[in-house]
Parts: C-alpha cells; structure tokens; sequence
C-alpha cells in the first residue's frame, strides 16, 4: 500500500531518525510515480503502443533511461520512466 505524504508531515519527521527519512523519501518518490503514471495515461503526447511519449525526443541514447530509437531520435519510455510525466511542463490532456 502507498501512503501519500504531506510536506509538513515530512519535515516533521526531518528531524527523526535516518529510517524515517529514508522512508519519507521513498514516500515523496512513490507520490512522484503515482501522479506520473495518472498523468500519462490521460496525457495526448503518450503513445500507449509504444508507451513512449511522442514529444521528448533526445538526439543520443541516455544512459539512465529507458529510450527507443524512432527515426534516428530517442524517445523516453514512459512506461518506465513515469516520474518524467510527474514534472513535464507540456503535459496536455486527451480530454480537450
């Protein structure tokens, strides 16, 4: 189960033990991946066949992340990268 944690309940436990920071992170980080994935899967620039996003598009492979070469560019995949749609500015909604 996920538990969505508010940014004063965080702080708070800043000042607590080194587990109950590490477990507020992996909190923060789990919240980011919901809001990704929700985000994706409603997002018009999201290619469910692929599960890349249509609109990033890198000119080399990025190491650190899941990509797809399309037409000599790489695109992020999505599916396992949701924490890019958690913060992407050009997110646009499939619902008009």
């Amino acid at each position: 189960m996920i538990k969505i944690v508010r940014s004063k309940e965080l702080s708070k436990n800043r000042e607590g033990s080194m587990e109950e920071y590490i477990r507020d992170l992996a909190t923060v980080i789990s919240n980011i991946m919901i809001i990704g994935k929700e985000k994706a899967a409603r997002c018009i620039f999201f290619d469910r066949v692929t599960g890349t996003c249509t609109l990033l598009k890198f000119d080399v492979d990025i190491p650190t992340l899941h990509t797809i070469q399309i037409n000599n560019e790489w695109r992020p995949r999505i599916d396992k990268h949701p924490e890019v749609c958690a913060v992407c500015p050009f997110w646009r909604s499939r619902e008009g």
